[in-house]
């Protein structure tokens, strides 16, 4: 159970550390200047971290959790997706 616990929380914290990063893009006070190009580096930085090789320390962080735990790439994947659609309605 324990371990289950870890599994939940690691997520969760990855989800919303990627979250945090990224909703910035499209939300906050650089969001008129972000273009569909700038969210396909933010996912190719994610498949990067994801195989082991982080941008930047706090990628390096979410790299070390998913080497360590099975988390899946597709949530991340749908997140900045739905950024993608943030764009669109602006």
């Amino acid at each position: 159970m324990l371990r289950l616990v870890k599994k939940y929380f690691n997520f969760k914290g990855c989800l919303g550390y990627l979250k945090g990063r990224t909703d910035e893009l499209v939300d906050g006070p650089i969001a008129s200047h972000i273009t569909p190009t700038a969210l396909d580096h933010w996912q190719d930085r994610l498949e990067d971290l994801f195989n082991g090789q982080p941008y930047d320390m706090y990628d390096a962080a979410l790299s070390d959790t998913v080497s360590k735990y099975p988390v899946d790439i597709q949530p991340f994947k749908d997140l900045i997706e739905g950024m993608r659609m943030d764009l669109q309605k602006s």
